[in-house]
């Protein structure tokens, strides 16, 4: 009979054990779903950041495109500024000789 009570209580420990086991199999299984999941995500965080510092580099190629085009537009304005200076002045000079000729008729 002590034969039968020991077997019984390996036949029992045995059972413990495989569902022991058979918890511990799902919660890796859960574990591993878990880091699968987080590799994913660090993925994506991974390609959006590189999608910034694209974005970024696009910024400051635009950044210096719109200086470059800034000080052209204000060469541009000097020039006209001068030219206008110019006429200002011919205008003058033109208004000063027709006085002349007008009061020396």
């Amino acid at each position: 009979k002590e034969i039968d009570v020991i077997v019984q209580e390996l036949v029992e420990s045995s059972r413990k054990a495989v569902d022991t086991i058979q918890h511990v199999n799902e919660i890796i299984k859960d574990q591993v779903e878990a880091v699968n999941n987080t590799e994913t995500k660090y993925k994506e965080i991974f390609e959006a950041v590189e999608q910034s510092v694209e974005a970024i580099e696009q910024l400051n190629m635009s950044e210096k495109d719109m200086e470059t085009k800034k000080a052209e537009i204000l060469d541009t304005i000097q020039g006209l500024s001068a030219i206008a200076e110019e006429n200002a002045a011919s205008t003058e000079e033109v208004s000063a000789s027709v006085l002349q000729q007008s009061s020396s008729m």
